[in-house]
């Protein structure tokens, strides 16, 4: 800054003048002398203060302004002064009490009220940099009450939401980060930050569309932004827009040529269109160039699926030395994408077969030795005395592993197993908090609903911020299942306000047992339109059609081969029984498993020999939907709700 001489004493203007030079040392001599003999009013002492300030002296100069600042409470450039000094001498938390004493004045006039405005700016940046964000949004607040059409102001505040709501987003609490950046669009429709923040919350939300829309406005502004072309990236990958998605990311390529991100995207992409060859060497190029963007667990994953699994496992077994993160050991855990719902059973087998030989011809004889052959041959072939052999590793360095054994004993109905290889998996730190859920749904399979709920509470205290929404939806999933229509609405409501992608399917089936079957229906249509191979959200939806009537649009979702076939055979029956194709109803009738019909017979007084007609029929197949409550899942859970 330039200074204008008031009072035109020698050294005062003699200061003026060197300081407008660039001769600061020299300034701060003239400077002394005004301050001490020429000019008893403020001015001389904040050029003195200025000029100390630009001799890079900024403790001297922050003493400078808030020792004029006791002197003369309201003399306003001192205060855009000491607030510049802090923003050029780090921390000082006296200077910033100082500083928030000018939020607390009023404007005298119209003059006085364009300098407070100017003076609640500079301060705003020195709050920011010294990361009291809260006391620079106050200011920069207070200052557009004053001029509400300030752009330059409007755009700070607006940046400044915006990144408080990604710090928000990142530690999972997704409702204040989408409020916050909501605010800083209506004070700067164009800004950047707000509008990738957006994004990221509309991916989070499963809204793929307006999370492309928002980034597409991003990247009208910054066509080079890598973040947004990642992110708009990932939109149109989640959407299922894989040649869009590829765009985006050849696009960042050009930006940034090393993005070792995009090369593992366009490998993803590349693998579910079959081109498992381009895949691989897009794969093996992100490995190459990795310097350690991609961390260990997506370098493990990455080593595994390209078949490098002594590598891999090398990697694994330093991380487990030095102390592995919660998201490590879910990578080691299951190191290959999951298969698709819709793959055939045989397919899906074969598959797992194979990656399980991948790992025996790596590991050779040396990997019996170690628990992961064991832990893999388990985890990918299902055989339960594979994780027996887990028991001769020890526990404080391996129980994480227990966590696959327990949930595939479970989804076996092996309780007597499932319970205490769970209780193992619990102990271990960091603990996966889905172990703490499937042993809760052990407890539930075992009658205990206390000890389930217990399990979920020590499940969300052990969950990361981000996954909280996830625990909340599980946990309403249970309410679910044993008829708490309401608790688990209330749980689930929470739940989808945190994004949980979980959470909508088991909000619609809440809905529906509560009457609100219309309701319902519009979610599940909005649940499948963003992940349409969802088999409890097509078979729910087939319910909602059901009993609204719509007989034919329920076969479309019912006659979808799901692993949920009991349930959809169920509808499907009463849905031919809609139709007046009893044949039909009989054919579904006769697929159901003897003991739940017994089971049903028994709770409804038809004696387990008496003859069952159409008219029995039905009444097995609608007491069947009300017994089970809200369990639409898997056989293992049936004692949840056969008692």
């Amino acid at each position: 800054m330039s200074f204008v001489g008031g009072p035109d004493p020698a050294n005062l203007r003699l200061g003026i003048e060197s300081y407008n030079a660039g001769l600061f040392a020299k300034a701060v001599r003239y400077f002394r002398r005004a301050a001490a003999f020429e000019e008893p009013g403020p001015q001389a002492k904040c050029f003195l203060a200025h000029a100390l300030l630009n001799s890079k002296r900024p403790r001297e100069a922050i003493d400078g302004f808030a020792s004029l600042i006791r002197e003369s409470p309201r003399y306003l450039p001192a205060y855009s002064g000491l607030a510049a000094a802090v923003v050029q001498g780090g921390r000082s938390p006296t200077a910033l009490k100082t500083l928030r004493r000018a939020l607390r004045f009023k404007p005298e006039d119209r003059r006085s009220r364009r300098d407070l405005v100017q003076v609640w700016g500079t301060c705003a940046k020195a709050f920011q940099s010294s990361g009291r964000l809260d006391w620079s949004q106050s200011a920069l607040r207070r200052a557009l009450r004053f001029e509400p059409r300030a752009r330059g102001l409007r755009r700070e505040l607006a940046e400044l939401l915006a990144c408080r709501g990604q710090a928000l987003f990142y530690e999972g609490r997704l409702e204040p980060a989408g409020r916050l950046g909501r605010q800083a669009l209506g004070l700067d429709a164009g800004n950047v930050s707000a509008l990738m923040l957006r994004g990221q919350a509309c991916l989070a939300a499963g809204r793929f569309d307006a999370a492309e829309r928002a980034l597409r406005r991003a990247l009208k502004t910054e066509p080079d932004n890598a973040r947004a072309l990642r992110l708009c990236g990932q939109a149109y990958q989640s959407a299922g827009r894989l040649e869009e998605a590829a765009e985006q990311y050849v696009r960042l390529l050009e930006t940034a040529p090393g993005d070792v991100n995009a090369h593992m995207a366009l490998s993803a992409i590349a693998e579910s269109t079959g081109k498992a060859r381009a895949a691989a060497a897009l794969l093996a190029k992100a490995v190459r160039l990795d310097r350690g963007e991609i961390g260990s667990r997506e370098r493990f994953s990455a080593l595994m699926r390209l078949g490098r699994c002594r590598e891999a496992i090398r990697l694994a077994e330093g991380r487990l030395d030095a102390g592995p993160s919660r998201a490590e050991l879910q990578a080691f855990a299951d190191p290959w994408d999951a298969a698709p719902w819709d793959l055939d059973e045989r397919l899906m087998r074969r598959m797992r077969l194979s990656k399980l030989r991948l790992v025996e011809r790596a590991m050779g004889r040396r990997g019996e030795g170690l628990p992961w052959l064991h832990f893999y041959r388990g985890h990918l072939n299902l055989g339960l005395e594979h994780f027996d052999r887990l028991a001769a590793f020890p526990l404080k360095r391996y129980g994480w592993m227990y966590y696959k054994a327990g949930a595939a004993a479970l989804f076996l109905g092996r309780f007597d197993k499932a319970v205490p290889w769970l209780e193992s998996a619990v102990r271990h730190r960091p603990v996966d908090w889905r172990a703490h859920g499937f042993l809760a749904e052990a407890n539930l399979c075992l009658r205990r609903p206390a000890a389930a709920h217990e399990e979920m509470r020590r499940a969300l205290r052990a969950a990361p911020k981000s996954d909280a929404g996830q625990v909340l939806a599980w946990w309403g999933a249970m309410d679910l299942w044993r008829g708490n229509y309401r608790r688990a609405l209330r749980r689930l409501d929470r739940a989808v306000k945190k994004g949980a992608q979980w959470a909508f399917c088991w909000k619609a089936a809440a809905l529906l047992k509560l009457g609100r079957t219309r309701r319902a229906l519009d979610l599940l249509d909005f649940t499948l339109s963003h992940y349409p191979r969802d088999p409890e959200a097509r078979l729910w939806r087939g319910e909602a059609k059901r009993e609204l009537g719509l007989y034919r649009e329920a076969l479309q979702d019912l006659d979808v081969d799901t692993a949920l076939g009991i349930w959809a055979s169920i509808n499907r029956a009463l849905v031919k029984l809609g139709l007046n194709d009893s044949a039909g109803m009989a054919s579904d009738f006769a697929a159901l498993p003897s003991s739940l019909v017994e089971y049903v017979k028994a709770k409804i007084g038809l004696g387990s020999q008496a003859a069952v007609g159409l008219k029995e029929m039905e009444a097995i197949l609608r007491s069947a939907l009300r017994l089970s409550h809200g369990y639409r899942r898997e056989i293992y859970g049936h004692p949840i709700w056969m008692d």
